[in-house]
């Protein structure tokens, strides 16, 4: 598998808006192999969110974890505020989990939670910076910077592809490409990146793996509700076609 360099194919790129993208329910055999976080994480408030009034500071991901126990890719679904969403993404990238009855070559994923917590909730001095003062003020002008999933119906527009980035091609013994097709579901964070890509439906292995690799390198539009930041989850065909 390569980028393709050719006119020869016809790469069939178009978003699929139609369908269910209400989140799937985990079933009993899932639920039972949920990996257990082994290294500890200590969500704790930016510096210049310490002054804020926050209800309920919170980070809410999807997160996929290999049977190594590492984290493969992740997606922040909601942030209490948008400062929050990188530093959860470093904490949990970071984490180490026990992947319990999943095998090494295997993955899953599912939800995490991460509550944050105040200097004061742990014992600690608050303290006021210019950089509080001026989040403090921009609160006044603008007291909504969540950040929440959302279907793609409830966007202000559909978000357009900004980069395509590189397209990946199949190929057989000889080098030539190899028509087929496949579907890709993933999710468009409030950056416009994509995470979490998942085959739908494919011909086979390989033109799933082009497509996985495909729609990854894709940068998006970032998605708004109202004007502000949001994630949503999209449908994508991938066909390539002698």
């Amino acid at each position: 598998m390569k980028p393709v360099t050719g006119p020869f194919l016809l790469i069939c790129l178009t978003l699929h808006l139609s369908g269910a993208y209400a989140f799937a329910q985990p079933t009993e055999a899932e639920a039972s192999l949920q990996p257990k976080l082994i290294t500890p994480i200590q969500p704790v408030m930016p510096m210049s969110l310490h002054n804020t009034d926050i209800q309920d500071p919170r980070v809410v991901s999807m997160i996929q974890v290999s049977g190594s126990g590492k984290v493969e890719d992740l997606v922040i679904l909601e942030a209490s505020h948008i400062e929050l969403v990188d530093r959860a993404e470093s904490l949990i990238r970071r984490a180490l989990f026990d992947p319990g009855e999943i095998q090494r070559d295997e993955s899953i994923r599912f939800e995490l939670i991460l509550p944050f917590l105040y200097p004061s909730d742990l014992g600690m001095r608050n303290t006021t910076t210019t950089g509080d003062i001026e989040i403090m003020i921009d609160g006044i002008k603008d007291k909504d910077r969540r950040v929440r999933f959302h279907k793609p119906g409830e966007l202000d527009e559909t978000p357009a592809v900004l980069d395509r980035g590189e397209i990946y091609v199949p190929e057989d013994e000889e080098g030539k490409p190899v028509p087929g097709e496949a579907k890709v579901e993933f999710y468009v964070n409030h950056m416009g990146e994509v995470r979490l890509p998942r085959i739908i439906s494919s011909s086979d292995e390989e033109m799933a793996l082009a497509a996985i690799a495909t729609i990854r390198d894709m940068k998006f539009h970032p998605p708004t509700v109202d004007g502000k930041p949001a994630v949503t989850r999209l449908r994508m065909p991938y066909a390539t076609r002698p």
